[in-house]
């Protein structure tokens, strides 16, 4: 409770710093108008994946859980981000989705909805994997200091 408490804290601070006080506009016209709640649960599901995948031993069992868990939240994933971000964005009368801005090449060739879906996938998993290993490596150190420090 008091982890969740604090984290909401850092959320409102971000976004208020970030969003709410921006100076530009480049980063608030990507968001949509009621899309920091669900850029919020973007990265709640996120971390949340990643923990989880760093705490769990592969096992058999185990890790058929965790690839079907992890083939339910890229989609879940998905959802979040493409309606957190701004379905129409107007730049130098262009007009993009800000999914198209983050993900395409350039603001020229237009990417279907399932090139996006691709590149969001490969952009959460990574994400998620950078993450996992962030934890399995921070924690092999701390152990390893934990140890080292107990036998002194």
């Amino acid at each position: 409770l008091l982890a969740g408490a604090v984290a909401a804290i850092f959320w409102w601070v971000c976004k208020l710093v970030v969003l709410d006080w921006a100076i530009t506009d480049n980063l608030t016209e990507l968001v949509a108008e009621e899309g920091a709640g669900l850029l919020a649960a973007l990265v709640l599901l996120w971390a949340f994946h990643a923990a989880v995948l760093a705490q769990t031993r592969l096992t058999g069992w185990n890790k058929c859980q965790l690839y079907l868990a992890t083939l339910l939240l890229v989609p879940v994933s998905w959802f979040l981000v493409a309606n957190g971000l701004e379905p129409v964005v107007i730049n130098n009368g262009r007009v993009f989705s800000a999914l198209q801005f983050l993900l395409g090449e350039n603001r020229v060739a237009v990417l279907s909805t399932a090139a996006l879906i691709a590149r969001w996938s490969v952009v959460y998993l990574a994400a998620v994997v950078v993450a996992v290993w962030g934890l399995v490596l921070s924690r092999a150190i701390f152990l390893r200091q934990t140890v080292g420090n107990s036998h002194q």
